[in-house]
């Protein structure tokens, strides 16, 4: 091959000897040269098996080189790492729409917990909620948009809390444990049944007899209820809706206070306050912008003294021989007197002997200041009895007509006793 090489580099080279004027004579030899030396180039690499490995990894190194000087040493991209993943205890209090129809005092939720990571999914713990409440009311049908789900967390998020119905709420309340430095922290889940008892099969048959006894009890008292009794209840809602606590539960464990003008003195408004208050605001309204009544009708009953007479007491003494001039009428009248007798205790008058009524007031404020029974008050407004010095028109006799019982006269007694004053001797 190396011989052939040279003789066509002689024969080119006399050949441009003998044609040095002809240009395309001379392109085509300086051509064969060229492909000659390829062809040589060639052959030496056959013949060397490693010479393609070595010259293909220097230009790939050298290609490297040029890159990293163009753009810089290649930096892998960050990974973020993700927040580390912890139990959480979600606490689940369970509500039906039956319970919600009782008193808030009265209702009696169904308590449960449920145990999952935090990088659990919406859908997982929502579906452990259906299974709980499924658990619990046992609803005819179980549909997650019939139920009012609500969240708090205790030193993050205080009651009520916020909404869980959507991944987006999820999503909240996940921020809000992320930001716990607890390493379990709790959650606690209240569950509002919102549609109608009806669709629960537990209880159903005792739910249908409690609301038919709850109907037929709201007749009698709707039936029971009178003009006053009404005025009565009404002016106890106004009061709530007024004198509503704006202190937090840990300053003031009532609901419902009245606060002295001047001062922050609270003074807390239970039912046997908001009652008297309200019954006073029936008939003395002059009174009833108080709660403080009871003190006020207690400083006028104080101030009662007994009354001292104004006339003269004159002793005169008579002899026997002045008693003897009407010995006969005394007989008579002896003879009279002891056939009539004392006067039975069933005619005679509420208010004791030698007393009369002492201030005046309404029938309500007078059960309320001397702390007399509901029932009294009742059934003296059902015989349109409105003011208290009308009680000297009361016998034993009407009372036991107007159904009183014996502790109810005994305690009425011991009232009028105390309210009534002596009169005056003469």
């Amino acid at each position: 091959m190396h011989k052939c090489l040279m003789l066509a580099t002689q024969n080119s080279f006399d050949s441009l000897d003998d044609d040095t004027n002809s240009d395309l004579q001379m392109t085509h030899h300086r051509n064969t040269i060229l492909d000659a030396l390829d062809e040589l180039e060639l052959m030496e690499v056959d013949n060397d098996p490693n010479a393609d490995q070595t010259d293909t990894d220097d230009d790939k190194s050298q290609e490297l080189e040029i890159l990293d000087s163009a753009t810089g040493p290649v930096v892998p991209p960050k990974i973020p790492t993700p927040p580390p993943t912890v139990d959480i205890s979600y606490m689940v209090s369970i509500l039906s729409a039956s319970e919600m129809k009782k008193a808030k005092s009265k209702r009696e939720p169904v308590n449960t917990s449920i145990d999952l990571r935090t990088d659990e999914p919406w859908d997982t713990l929502k579906a452990q909620i259906l299974v709980k409440i499924s658990t619990a009311i046992n609803p005819r049908m179980l549909h997650f948009d019939d139920y009012s789900l609500t969240y708090h967390i205790s030193w993050v998020l205080p009651k009520p809390g916020l909404s869980l119905l959507t991944e987006a709420d999820y999503n909240g309340m996940m921020k809000q444990v992320d930001g716990m430095a607890a390493k379990a922290p709790t959650v606690n889940i209240n569950v509002i049944q919102t549609q109608p008892a009806s669709n629960n099969n537990e209880n159903q048959g005792e739910d249908e007899s409690e609301l038919a006894k709850s109907k037929m009890k709201k007749q009698k008292e709707s039936a029971a209820i009178l003009p006053g009794n009404k005025k009565k209840v009404a002016n106890i809602q106004l009061l709530q809706d007024h004198w509503i606590c704006k202190k937090t539960d840990s300053a003031c464990a009532s609901t419902h206070c009245y606060v002295i003008p001047g001062s922050e003195e609270h003074f807390p408004l239970g039912h046997q306050q908001l009652d008297c208050w309200a019954s006073a605001m029936v008939d003395i309204s002059s009174l009833a912008i108080s709660p403080v009544l009871q003190c006020r009708l207690d400083a006028q009953a104080k101030t009662v003294t007994e009354p001292t007479s104004s006339t003269p007491v004159v002793n005169i003494t008579f002899g026997n021989e002045f008693a003897s001039l009407f010995k006969s009428s005394h007989t008579a009248l002896n003879t009279t007197t002891s056939g009539i007798g004392p006067v039975p205790i069933s005619t005679s008058s509420l208010i004791p002997p030698l007393r009369k009524p002492g201030n005046d007031m309404s029938i309500v404020a007078f059960c309320a200041l001397y702390q007399l029974d509901d029932s009294i008050t009742t059934k003296f407004a059902s015989h349109s009895f409105k003011e208290a010095h009308l009680l000297r028109y009361v016998t034993f006799s009407d009372l036991k007509e107007m159904e009183f019982k014996f502790g109810e006269i005994a305690a009425l007694r011991d009232a009028v006793e105390r309210w009534s004053i002596p009169t005056s001797m003469a």
